[in-house]
C-alpha cells in the first residue's frame, strides 16, 4: 500500500494550461478503481482539455496508461424550459423529474387547468418573452387556453430558435383545437379535417388512436433515440415498455429535418421530427413513458427526455463522452 499524487490540469484553446489541484489516493489491492474529486468552477466560457495524471511510481516501466483525458465545454447559464399541461398527470410528473434530474436543465411547469376556462386565455406574456426559455413542452393543453395571439407568439419564438415538443393527450394535437393555427403550421405532422370535432361516433373516433401495448422502434439512428451503443441500440428498444396508447398521425409532412424517429411496429410514426425556421420541433403521440421507470428502465428514461431537449435546443452535439 502507498499513497500514489494524482494531478489533473486544465488547457485552454489557447494552449494555456492551470493546475486544478493535486489529491492523494491509496489503492489496497491490484486493480482497483478509485473515484478522485476535484472541486472546480470555470470561469469562462469555451472549450477546454483535462487532464489527469497519476504520478510514475518505481519500477512501473509502462507509464502511458497513467495519463487520462477529456473534454470539457463550458457555456452560459443552463437550459430553462416551459412545460404547460392542462393536469398532473403521470406523463407530466415523470417527465418534470426525468428533467430535472439533468443539473444544467431547469425545468419550469404550469398547469392551465380546464376548470379555469372562463379566465381563458390566460396570461402568459411574461412566460413567452423571447430569452427567457430555450425550448416549451406542450401538453394537454387547448388552443383556447393560450388564444390565437399568444400561439402565434410561441410560434414566432421557435422560429427565432427556440424548441417545440408537443406530447400525446386526449387534448393535444387536432384534438386540443390547433388546426388551422400557427401550431399546426410549425409542426412535422399532418392534421385531419375533422380532428377535434364534437359528436364523433366510437368507430370514427378509433381512427385517430391506437390501443396498446405499442412497442417503440428506432427505424435508423438518432441522436435522440440513441440509449445504448449502436450494437446494444435495438435490443434496449425491444425490452422498454411499451406505450399504453397514442395518436394516430394522419400523416406525415415532407420538409426540413422532417424525420419519423420512433415508430410503431406496424410502422405507424410516433416521434416526428422537424424544423420551423431557425427553430427544431418534435410531436411525441404517445404520453406513458412513465412506464419506463416503474419498470426498471429509470435510467433510460431520464436519458431519453434530456436527449429530446438537448436536441430540440441544437445542442445534441455535446451529449457525446465529454464532460459538459
Amino acid at each position: 500500500q502507498k499513497d500514489v499524487s494524482v494531478k489533473l490540469v486544465l488547457e485552454d484553446s489557447a494552449g494555456k494550461k492551470t493546475e486544478i489541484g493535486v489529491r492523494k489516493v491509496r489503492s489496497k489491492e491490484d486493480n482497483e478503481q478509485l473515484e478522485v474529486e476535484f472541486p472546480f468552477t470555470p470561469q469562462t466560457t469555451g472549450h477546454f482539455r483535462l487532464t489527469m495524471t497519476a504520478e510514475q511510481q518505481e519500477g512501473e516501466l509502462v507509464a502511458k496508461n497513467n495519463t487520462l483525458s477529456a473534454y470539457l465545454t463550458v457555456l452560459e447559464g443552463g437550459l430553462r424550459i416551459l412545460y404547460l399541461d392542462g393536469e398532473k398527470r403521470f406523463e407530466q410528473k415523470f417527465l418534470r423529474r426525468a428533467i430535472n434530474a439533468s443539473p444544467d436543465i431547469e425545468l419550469d411547469d404550469r398547469i392551465i387547468d380546464i376548470r379555469g376556462k372562463a379566465n381563458w386565455p390566460v396570461d402568459l406574456s411574461a412566460d413567452l418573452k423571447l430569452g427567457k426559455y430555450d425550448a416549451y413542452i406542450l401538453g394537454e393543453v387547448d388552443a383556447a387556453a393560450l388564444g390565437p395571439q399568444q400561439i402565434q407568439t410561441l410560434a414566432n419564438n421557435v422560429a427565432a430558435g427556440k424548441g417545440l415538443l408537443v406530447i400525446g393527450g386526449r387534448g393535444s394535437f387536432g384534438w386540443g383545437h390547433y388546426r388551422g393555427t400557427p401550431l399546426e403550421t410549425l409542426l412535422p405532422i399532418r392534421f385531419d379535417p375533422v380532428e377535434g370535432s364534437e359528436g364523433l361516433s366510437d368507430a370514427q373516433m378509433s381512427r385517430f388512436f391506437m390501443d396498446g401495448p405499442i412497442p417503440l422502434v428506432p427505424p435508423t439512428p438518432h441522436p435522440v433515440t440513441r440509449l445504448a451503443s449502436d450494437a446494444q441500440n435495438p435490443l434496449l428498444w425491444k425490452k422498454i415498455p411499451p406505450l399504453a396508447w397514442a395518436h394516430k398521425f394522419t400523416g406525415v409532412k415532407t420538409g426540413p429535418g422532417v424525420r419519423v424517429l420512433l415508430e410503431s411496429p406496424g410502422g405507424d410514426p410516433l416521434l416526428v421530427s422537424g424544423e420551423f425556421g431557425r427553430g427544431r420541433v418534435l410531436a411525441f403521440a404517445g404520453e406513458s413513458t412513465y412506464r419506463w421507470p416503474m419498470h426498471g428502465f429509470e435510467l433510460e428514461h431520464k436519458r431519453f427526455w434530456r436527449q429530446i431537449v438537448l436536441w430540440l435546443v441544437r445542442r445534441d452535439e455535446l451529449e457525446r463522452n465529454d464532460v459538459w
